[in-house]
């Protein structure tokens, strides 16, 4: 049994202003050769202070070469902003 994620997609505004909500859309592909539940963990960060992303929903349960497409939510600082993602399995 082969269990693995992969993201294959990710959508973001084109530009957003300090202080705004902004949402990404990421989108995961279950790689295994089973079903299994999929998810993404996110944090953003002003490069001092890293913080949690919302996401919804917190995780699929999708068939294999499947996909499942998760909102990102989290307020842009008025520094850059960077954004971590990564899917998981399981």
């Amino acid at each position: 049994m082969v269990m693995t994620a992969e993201i294959i997609e990710i959508s973001e505004p084109k530009e957003a202003s300090p202080g705004a909500t902004v949402n990404i859309k990421v989108t995961v592909r279950n790689k295994g050769n089973c079903v299994d539940h999929v998810g993404v963990l996110g944090l953003y960060s002003d490069g001092t202070v890293c913080e949690e992303v919302s996401i919804t929903p917190l995780r699929e349960c999708i068939r294999p070469g499947t996909h499942a497409t998760f909102t990102v939510t989290f307020p842009i600082t008025a520094d850059d902003t960077e954004f971590l993602v990564q899917a998981w399995h399981g």
